[in-house]
C-alpha cells in the first residue's frame, strides 16, 4: 500500500483543509496566506456550481498534506454560457516538496475527474514570480495537461479616496433591492461580450447566496447617463468567510515598511499592512461598463474607491486582463500593481482555439480566483 492517499475531500475534512491553508503561503514577492475561516467548504461555494477538492494524505502521520481544487463555473464564451472548469489552491506542505510522484498522482486524479465530461477545458491563474511552478505545470511531462499561455491578468490594490478626481457626466448611486433584475440583465449582455465572463443569476444577487455570498445589493454601485444603466461595480466583503493574511515581508521591505506606510499615507497610495494582520480589503466585483465607456468606468472606480474609505477598508482589489480596453482606467490609479499569467488547461480529448481566436478580451472575476 502506497503511504500516501489520494482521495476527494469532504466537510470531516474541513479543520484539516483550513489547517494546511495556514501552513502555506503564496509567496509573490510578499508572502500571503489565503485563508477560509472559519469554513473552508461554506467559503468554496463561490468558486462554482460544481467543486471538487483533491487531497493528499500521509498515512504514515495521518496528516493531510496537500490539495487542489476543480470547480466548475457557468461563463460565457464565444457569447454563449457554457460550463468552464477553473482549477487553482495547489498546496503542498513544505516538508514535501520535491517528493517523487505526488503531483503527478494527483494530476491523474484531476484527470479521472475531468471524464465526468461538465467542462471541456479550464483556466488558471499563476503568479508571473512563481518561475518553478510555471516551468513545472508548462512542461507538458504526463500526465499533465497542457498549459496554454493566455496572457496577463493584472491585480491593482488600490487605497481609498476622499475626493473626486474630475468633474462627470455620469451619475453613480447606490443600488437598492429593486434594482436586481435591471442589474442582472445588464451584466449578462456585457459579459456575453467578454470571453471566460461569469453567468450572473438574479437570486443571487437578491439574496446574498450562492455564487455571490457575502454579496449585499447596497454595496453596488450603479452607473447612469440621462436615467440609463451604463456601468455597475459592486465592493464585495469576503473577510467573513475568506481572508488574505500577511505571512511575511521580503527583508528589505521589512526593515523599510514603517517608513514606506509613512509616504504612502502621504501621497494616497495603499500602505502595508503588520505581519499576521489580515489584509482590509475588498474586491472590485461585478465589473460591468457598456460600450467600453471609459468615463463610465472611470466614474465608478472613483466612486468604489470613496465607498471603500466610507466603509473604513484600506485595500479595494481590482483585476483586469491585459487585453481589456479598461485597463487604462486602471493603469492612472495610485495602486500597487501585481502581475498572474492566466492559462487555458486541456487534455488530449480537447483543444481550444488559440486567445487571438477568441472574439473578445476575457474577463474574470477577481473575487472568484
Amino acid at each position: 500500500m502506497s503511504r500516501f492517499e489520494f482521495r476527494l475531500a469532504s466537510r470531516d475534512d474541513d479543520s484539516d483543509l483550513r489547517r494546511l491553508l495556514s501552513s502555506c503561503p503564496m509567496d509573490g514577492g510578499l508572502a500571503v496566506l489565503l485563508c477560509r475561516e472559519p469554513s473552508y467548504f461554506d467559503a468554496v461555494e463561490i468558486d462554482g456550481e460544481t467543486v471538487q477538492i483533491v487531497t493528499v494524505r500521509d498515512r504514515d502521520t495521518q496528516e493531510l498534506i496537500g490539495m487542489g481544487s476543480r470547480a466548475i463555473q457557468r461563463r460565457f464564451v464565444a457569447g454563449v454560457p457554457c460550463n468552464v472548469g477553473y482549477l487553482s489552491g495547489l498546496r503542498l506542505l513544505p516538508e514535501y516538496h520535491g517528493r517523487a510522484g505526488l503531483l503527478a498522482r494527483g494530476y491523474r486524479m484531476f484527470r479521472e475527474l475531468h471524464d465526468d465530461g461538465l467542462a471541456r477545458f479550464y483556466l488558471t491563474t499563476i503568479a508571473a514570480s512563481n518561475v518553478s511552478a510555471i516551468s513545472l505545470l508548462t512542461s507538458g511531462r504526463a500526465p499533465l495537461p497542457t498549459y496554454r499561455d493566455a496572457g496577463l491578468f493584472y491585480t491593482y490594490a488600490a487605497p481609498p479616496v476622499t475626493s473626486t478626481r474630475e468633474a462627470s457626466t455620469v451619475a453613480i448611486r447606490t443600488a437598492e433591492l429593486s434594482d436586481a433584475p435591471l442589474i442582472i440583465d445588464f451584466l449578462n449582455d456585457v459579459a456575453s461580450q467578454r470571453e471566460f465572463s461569469p453567468v450572473y443569476a438574479l437570486d443571487e444577487l437578491q439574496s446574498g447566496a450562492g455564487r455571490l455570498h457575502g454579496l449585499s445589493i447596497d454595496s453596488v454601485l450603479i452607473a447612469e447617463v440621462d436615467g440609463r444603466l451604463v456601468g455597475t461595480l459592486a465592493l464585495w466583503d469576503q473577510r467573513s468567510f475568506k481572508q488574505s493574511v500577511v505571512a511575511s515581508y521580503p527583508w528589505w521591505l521589512s526593515w523599510t515598511r514603517p517608513l514606506y506606510n509613512i509616504v504612502a499615507r502621504r501621497f494616497g497610495t495603499t500602505t502595508l499592512p503588520a505581519v499576521g494582520a489580515p489584509i482590509d480589503s475588498r474586491f472590485a466585483a461585478l465589473f460591468a461598463v457598456a460600450d467600453d465607456d471609459i468615463k463610465a468606468a472611470t466614474a465608478l472606480v472613483n466612486a468604489g474607491q470613496q465607498m471603500l474609505g466610507r466603509q473604513g477598508g484600506s485595500v479595494l482589489l481590482f483585476g483586469m486582463h491585459e487585453l481589456d480596453p479598461l485597463l487604462p482606467v486602471l493603469t492612472r490609479m495610485k495602486a500597487r500593481q501585481y502581475l498572474t499569467r492566466l492559462y487555458l488547461v486541456h487534455w488530449d480529448d480537447y483543444e481550444p482555439p488559440s486567445l487571438r481566436r477568441w472574439p473578445a478580451a476575457p474577463y474574470l472575476e477577481i473575487a472568484r480566483l
